[in-house]
Formats: C-alpha cells, sequence, structure tokens
C-alpha cells in the first residue's frame, strides 16, 4: 500500500467514524431536556444536538419532530386548535437546566472558541 493509499484510508475511516457517531470525538451527545409552557400548560421535551430533532414524550403533541418549530406547532396545534400555530420553536422552547431558550445552542456547534477568533484588525496588538 502507496503512502497516499494509506492517508485515504485513514481519512475515509475518520470520515465514516464523524457520520456515524454525530460527535467529534466518537461519543454522542446527549439529548437536551427542554421544555415550552403555553396556555398555562408546561410541555416536557427532549432536543436532540446531533439531528436538531425534538421528542414530546406524552402530553400534547406527543411524537418526534424533524424542528423545533415543527414540534412547538404541534403543541399549540392541540392546545388551542382555533389559533394560528406558527411559531419559531427556537424561542419558544427552553432549556430546563439553565432556562435560557433553545436558540442559545442552534448555532454553539459551529461557532469557533473565543480563543481561536481573530481579533478585528483594529483591536490586534501592535508590534
Amino acid at each position: 500500500m502507496s503512502p497516499e493509499e494509506a492517508v485515504q484510508r485513514l481519512l475515509d475511516h475518520f470520515v465514516q467514524s464523524q457520520a456515524n457517531s454525530g460527535s467529534p470525538h466518537g461519543r454522542r451527545p446527549e439529548p437536551i431536556q427542554i421544555h415550552g409552557i403555553y396556555a398555562h400548560t408546561r410541555i416536557d421535551a427532549l432536543y436532540d444536538p446531533v439531528t436538531k430533532s425534538v421528542t414530546i414524550p406524552g402530553g400534547p403533541g406527543a411524537g418526534t419532530y424533524r424542528t423545533p418549530s415543527g414540534a412547538s406547532s404541534t403543541v399549540i396545534q392541540a392546545l388551542r386548535p382555533a389559533v394560528f400555530p406558527n411559531r419559531t420553536g427556537w424561542t419558544f422552547w427552553r432549556i430546563s437546566s439553565t432556562g435560557k431558550r433553545l436558540s442559545t445552542l442552534r448555532y454553539a456547534q459551529h461557532a469557533p472558541p473565543a480563543a481561536t477568533r481573530a481579533l478585528p484588525a483594529a483591536s490586534q496588538p501592535r508590534r
């Protein structure tokens, strides 16, 4: 096997393992407990940070949804059928452990750590 073939085989293995694990460290992140409150009713759910799906295990809107917005719309429709259910799920759902909006996680996985971000030219130290 040539060095080029060995490198390609390693890269293929790495890419495949990333696709299977959903995490850069080989471990799939745990679902995050979230909740929404609508019409004086608390709805508990789980957010999957890999697929960005929401699962409502029971109660109004029980099921698994591809997006937070799909889940929130179904909950609203179940609790108040006469209300137009279109909502942004990223602001409807709250992270149960912190009370913060789910939207705080929406882009967090793609942002580089603060220490690696480039400073604007005016902020960089002079030599």
